[in-house]
């Protein structure tokens, strides 16, 4: 059988057909990143050892400490056949007190520092205490619908699709809204037991989270979507 590309690959798996061999995703979306964990879980900066890669440090988002777009000769000598493309969110952060920080675009997350690393603090959701509508309107955080996520993002997508055979798959921030980010934001238990508990509640909370990740989701992929293959 003749060699396929990485594009062609996965549309012949994914409409049925047979490919020259079965498809590899490494990095090629949220759910097949590494994550790096300071001080002791590096597990992304071990395999950029591993990989040969001396010039460049694994970057990775404040939630969930993914290493959301692996260094390309990770991808390539992993064999990758998928290449993710995320959005680029705003990064300010405010300092609330001594020991933590604010990160106002993911809705007011908490984070911490470890080993001299800050991530998301899940133990400590900021939504925690919302107990009725009046909450939900007077919450301080709810990030602005016009902020722009796209800076660089369509000229690097342009080039994915233009100069590289990947399958790419595009990502932007609030994709796991409204179901994991109520509970990335209120606590887990709380997410369920509203649920039950208070559904006029949930709904309206929930509902909140939508309105935004339609506002970003339609910028993103509004500007991207005829350069990539796959959406998240």
């Amino acid at each position: 059988m003749k060699k396929m590309t990485s594009r062609e690959r996965v549309y012949a798996a994914v409409n049925n057909k047979e490919a020259d061999r079965v498809p590899i995703c490494f990095g090629g979306n949220s759910a097949t990143v590494i994550e790096e964990v300071p001080p002791h879980g590096m597990a992304a900066t071990e395999l950029y050892k591993l990989v040969g890669i001396t010039d460049k440090k694994p970057s990775y988002a404040l939630v969930g400490n993914i290493v959301g777009a692996p260094d390309d000769r990770v991808i390539k000598r992993l064999h990758s056949d998928f290449h993710y493309l995320y959005s680029n969110p705003p990064t300010d952060i405010i300092q609330e007190d001594e020991n933590t920080k604010i990160y106002p675009f993911s809705f007011g997350m908490r984070i911490k520092s470890l080993g001299g690393n800050d991530m998301i603090d899940f133990t400590n959701p900021p939504m925690k205490n919302i107990c009725n509508e009046k909450d939900i309107e007077e919450y301080p955080y709810w990030p602005p619908l016009d902020i722009n996520i796209m800076d660089g993002v369509l000229e690097k997508a342009k080039s994915l699709h233009d100069n590289t055979d990947f399958f790419i798959c595009a990502d932007y921030p609030f994709s796991y809204y409204p179901n994991n980010g109520y509970g990335f934001n209120s606590g887990m238990d709380k997410y369920f037991m509203d649920m039950i508990a208070n559904p006029k509640l949930y709904h309206k909370l929930a509902d909140r989270f939508l309105q935004t990740n339609l506002a970003y989701l339609e910028q993103f992929y509004g500007q991207i979507g005829k350069y990539i293959d796959c959406a998240m």
